[in-house]
């Protein structure tokens, strides 16, 4: 039963783990995959040790590229961007332009005429924890996601034991 329980468990953290990252996007715009980083799942649980542990990341700032930085074509130039997905308006930068070169990277001059350049970064994801609620949402969600999960288990070795299941199953 161990090894069943410890399955269970390690599905209900992968299921917190998609739910925090898609109320992390509802605060930032910026593809889940970037957030998915900010949100590591540290240590699965085996049938020794049953648990498993979430860390939600401070993370790094994320890069203006993945705010959908686009370069405004207007007689003063810059680059458009969206930080906060709720809000329809592109926050808009004169003195910043996109290089190719880089991997499309958002740059700004450093000092005057044709001076050093720095990449530009939007917020990290940990800014946005609190204010998107995903401490208290991961709980909710681990709550109500291990019983589905132990009951889902229950049900698959009840039906591999009376034969009912078709087709290849693992061997578990």
């Amino acid at each position: 039963m161990r090894k069943e329980v410890h399955k269970a468990i390690n599905q209900t953290a992968k299921q917190v783990r998609i739910q925090a990252s898609r109320a992390l996007r509802k605060e930032l715009a910026v593809p889940s995959n970037i957030l998915k980083k900010a949100i590591k799942s540290r240590r699965e649980a085996s049938v020794d040790s049953l648990r498993a542990t979430i860390l939600l990341l401070y993370g790094y700032p994320i890069p203006l590229k993945y705010f959908g930085a686009k370069k405004v074509n207007t007689r003063k130039g810059g680059v458009s961007f969206r930080i906060d997905p709720k809000v329809k308006f592109r926050n808009r930068m004169r003195d910043l332009f996109i290089v190719d070169k880089y991997k499309g990277h958002v740059f700004k001059r450093a000092g005057k005429g044709r001076g050093p350049i720095v990449r530009m970064n939007g917020p990290a994801p940990g800014d946005r924890y609190e204010a998107a609620g995903i401490p208290a949402l991961a709980e909710r969600v681990a709550r109500e996601e291990l019983p589905k999960q132990i009951q889902r288990r229950i049900r698959f070795l009840i039906l591999k034991s009376q034969g009912k299941l078709r087709g290849n199953q693992p061997q578990d």
